[in-house]
């Protein structure tokens, strides 16, 4: 579920906001997409506003980061020890999902809101859409989402 709400969140914080019919078409997309993982079809909401109820209920119920190991891992995703590189990585980025979980999931798993962060979030707010608009798509794209766009071009 959060990978579903992240990718509409992300595509809309780069490009613009999806409409109704898209949001719709991507998570039927999606829902075939969990098809490779042994999901069967019939499980979970059926459509998209079902799916916007159910996660919101799940953020707003009181399981989601309620054990003291989910605060651990959390913590281990946004700040890694080790190696080097990724701890440059997760101190330079750890604004991303500090400012993108709901506040009551971040506050459960001890990711604290700043002025810091709230400020590099305001300016990737104003950087990404130039950025990805100015960018050639080998930059901005996932490799295999170029190669199989490229692919199709041929």
């Amino acid at each position: 579920a959060t990978l579903i709400d992240a990718s509409i969140k992300g595509y809309e914080f780069v490009w613009e906001p999806l409409s109704g019919e898209r949001r719709e078409n991507f998570y039927r997309d999606f829902r075939r997409f969990g098809t490779y993982f042994g999901l069967r079809e019939e499980v979970g909401p059926q459509g998209y506003i079902e799916f916007e109820k159910y996660y919101d209920e799940m953020l707003s119920g009181d399981l989601l980061g309620s054990h003291p190991l989910c605060a651990e891992v959390a913590a281990a995703v946004v700040w890694p020890k080790k190696p080097w590189r990724d701890r440059m990585l997760g101190k330079a980025g750890d604004f991303l999902p500090i400012e993108t979980l709901p506040a009551m999931i971040r506050e459960r798993l001890g990711l604290e809101s700043t002025g810091w962060s709230r400020g590099r979030m305001k300016i990737l707010q104003k950087v990404a859409p130039v950025a990805f608009r100015s960018l050639p798509k080998w930059v901005t794209y996932y490799p295999e989402s170029y190669r199989a766009e490229m692919s199709m071009e041929d």
